[in-house]
């Protein structure tokens, strides 16, 4: 499987290469702090960078600045204007500024204190990447937008104080960083795709009324979240749904879970890498199952996917080496690149859909759905499809493909008391059913079970 990894290293050497090649300009240099001129008839100024990286220790960002008998105006911390200063310790920002820029304090790893005043508006894209000091920041009222990545890679960042004034946070803006906790106000309509993705130790999440709008995988790989709360929130606390899209998903501890009904599109990366999970149950209200929503779920052993799914995404169960059979009902129609590949563990796959779904795509993904699992799996196609699916790209590779077994189908079910108790069970051993009276077998939904030890398909 083609992992993802953090950000932070592929960025560090992407950066450091854009640093390499950046030229500073300076009007004028006041306490050692260079300035460029923005406006000459407003008589402002931003900070910017040295050509040696030179800044380190304490420094304060004054509020206004002489130069040659005229008083300017700070009003920005320019781009790129502390990049790679290690030595920088502490950093206090005068009211006045307005703007932190793009990649400010870039990798100013042993910065530990970073004071922004109400008045800032807007923190720029990578402002505070990689400031391994900072455990704790507090972001102003007068906030709107944080940028992308702008605290992210923040390893030990544990606490943040977000303002009531923010209406963003944009794509990445706190991807491995610390938290522990995270409270978004009421003011923020978006939180970006990959926002809080990768925040090991992120337990908890309050989340604003005012959200109406979370991206893909915005708190993906979060192992260690246990609750979220807000309006938006599932009943348990585990999941987050906004447009009966569930979201975000809260593992901690858990190994089995039932998607709440009304659900009807399980997002980007929803459950991925939750390794513990070892049985999903989806309810009938999901149509679609989106990219990457189960992938390296690598204990998961049991999943059915319903027959109200015409859906199923790029990568969607990719390496979920539990599985070791999986039904893919008549309603899908759409089957995404790799969707099943590399699930080791699968011995048989059915597919009730008489006409073969395309599952190789020609766009970004090109691989088949079932890559490296052909080998090893035997595929059960309806009898009327099977010279379809001999030749069909994607399901002909299937070293074995064989017509699902009519004879031992369930077409009626009767009920007779004579037959006495009666035990089904799905392909990966779960128990779904158990009683005495054989007509309870008419709310199984149509699939291949073991039933009093017989391997029998439910078809109507």
């Amino acid at each position: 499987m083609k992992k993802q990894y953090g950000f932070c290293r592929t960025a560090l050497l992407l950066c450091t290469w854009l640093f390499s090649t950046a030229v500073w300009a300076d009007d004028f240099v006041v306490d050692g702090i260079y300035y460029n001129i923005t406006s000459s008839g407003y008589k402002t100024v931003e900070v910017t960078g040295t050509p040696d990286r030179s800044y380190s220790g304490d420094i304060t960002i004054p509020a206004t600045v002489m130069y040659g008998g005229t008083k300017y105006r700070v009003t920005a911390i320019g781009d790129h204007a502390f990049t790679y200063c290690r030595n920088l310790m502490s950093i206090t920002i005068s009211v006045g500024v307005t703007t932190i820029g793009d990649f400010a304090f870039y990798w100013c790893e042993n910065l530990t204190s970073v004071t922004i005043p109400n008045g800032v508006t807007i923190i720029g894209k990578n402002a505070f990447y990689g400031c391994y000091g900072l455990t704790s920041v507090t972001i102003p009222n007068s906030v709107i937008t944080i940028d992308e990545y702008a605290f992210s890679c923040c390893k030990f960042l544990k606490s943040v104080t977000i303002g009531t004034g923010v209406t963003t946070i944009g794509v990445n803006a706190f991807s491995e960083s610390g938290l522990t906790s995270v409270t978004i106000p009421n003011s923020v309509a978006t939180i970006d795709d990959h926002a809080f993705s990768y925040c090991k130790g992120l337990k908890s999440a309050i989340i604003g009324t005012g959200v109406t709008t979370i991206g893909e995988s915005a708190f993906a790989y979060c192992s260690n979240l246990e609750r979220f709360e807000g309006k938006i929130a599932t009943n348990d606390y585990r999941c987050l749904v906004i447009n009966d899209t569930l979201t975000a998903f809260a593992p901690k501890d858990l190994t089995e879970y039932n998607i709440p009904d009304g659900v009807t599109t399980i997002g980007e990366r929803a459950f991925a890498y939750c390794e513990n999970l070892t049985s999903v149950t989806i309810p009938n209200s999901v149509t679609a199952i989106g990219d990457w929503a189960f992938s390296d779920c690598t204990g998961l052993t049991s999943i059915t996917i319903p027959e109200s799914v015409t859906s199923i995404g790029n990568y969607a169960f990719s390496s979920c080496y539990g599985l070791t059979s999986i039904t893919i009902p008549e309603s899908v129609t759409s089957i995404g690149s790799s969707a099943f590949s590399w699930c080791s563990g699968l011995t048989s796959v059915t597919a009730y859909n008489p006409i073969p779904v395309d599952i190789v795509e020609t766009g970004k993904y090109t691989n088949s759905a079932f890559e490296d699992v052909y080998a090893n799996c035997i595929l059960y196609v309806p009898a009327q499809s099977l010279g379809m699916y001999q030749v069909a790209k994607g399901w002909c590779e299937f070293d074995t493909i064989l017509p699902i077994d009519e004879s031992s189908a369930i077409t009626e079910i009767r009920q007779d008391k004579a037959d006495g108790h009666v035990t089904v069970y799905n392909l990966q051993g779960v128990l779904v059913l158990e009683t005495d009276d054989a007509a309870d077998l008419k709310t199984l939904q149509n699939g291949t079970y073991i039933v009093n030890g017989k391997k029998m398909i439910i078809v109507r």
